[in-house]
């Protein structure tokens, strides 16, 4: 959301940046990821690349912007759906 200021700049309200961390293993990362920007109120910014964590498991940090209760909202719903084994946070 923006607000309009005098001679036409204008400057972000009510949303931030946050960084979120997913663990899962590697073919449902991306399944993860998905769901968190396509969640309602959450958009997604950047991501970096994988990092193994073992075998069949790796760790993606996204940054998202939204407000922090869409964004814990978003997180709490995908944490319901998770495979065994698999987590996401958020990053404070």
């Amino acid at each position: 959301m923006n607000e309009a200021r005098p001679g036409g700049v204008c400057e972000p309200v009510g949303v931030t940046m946050y960084r979120v961390r997913v663990e899962a293993p590697t073919a449902g990362a991306l399944q993860v990821v998905t769901a968190l920007a396509d969640a309602s109120g959450v958009d997604l910014v950047s991501s970096g690349h994988p990092s193994k964590l073992t075998d069949d498991t790796v760790e993606l940090i996204v940054e998202v912007d939204g407000s922090r209760a869409a964004v814990e909202s978003a997180i709490d719903a995908i944490r319901d759906e998770l495979v065994d084994g698999a987590s996401i946070s958020l990053d404070d």
